[in-house]
């Protein structure tokens, strides 16, 4: 909740300043959930395009030979270790972490916030006008 606290002196114009003295928990729930949801999106995105990149691009190839120079065993591969499915495997669950966290949060913010405000008195936000 805002609450306006209107200042006036001569030297500096007209000025306004808004205190934030109550954080709404449930309205920074959902926005701390839509915040953790792109979020998680935009990582799934990411991999999906940054693993295809790597595999078009043989990034691992040079990497593969190092193993089978360094093993002998000719028989495994990166690439075939580290399959799409594979990583999808360990990024889902990352993902959905993010998400679950991210909206936890929100409200554990909210309520900090609001405790901290009877000590500190909140947020003050000053809008001058231009001279």
């Amino acid at each position: 909740m805002l609450q306006p606290d209107t200042q006036r002196s001569e030297d500096r114009g007209r000025a306004v300043q808004l205190r934030l003295i109550y954080a709404d928990t449930w309205s920074l729930t959902k926005l701390a959930a839509l915040i953790s949801f792109v979020i998680a999106a935009v990582c799934l995105v990411l991999t999906v395009i940054g693993w295809n990149t790597v595999l078009e691009l043989h990034v691992l190839a040079p990497v593969d030979k190092i193993l089978h120079d360094v093993t002998g065993d000719r028989s495994y591969s990166l690439e075939s270790a580290l399959s799409m499915p594979t990583v999808l495997r360990f990024v889902v669950p990352v993902s959905a972490l993010t998400f679950i966290v991210g909206t936890v949060l929100g409200p554990v913010c909210a309520i900090l916030y609001n405790l901290a405000v009877g000590v500190a008195g909140g947020l003050t936000i000053r809008l001058d006008t231009p001279r």
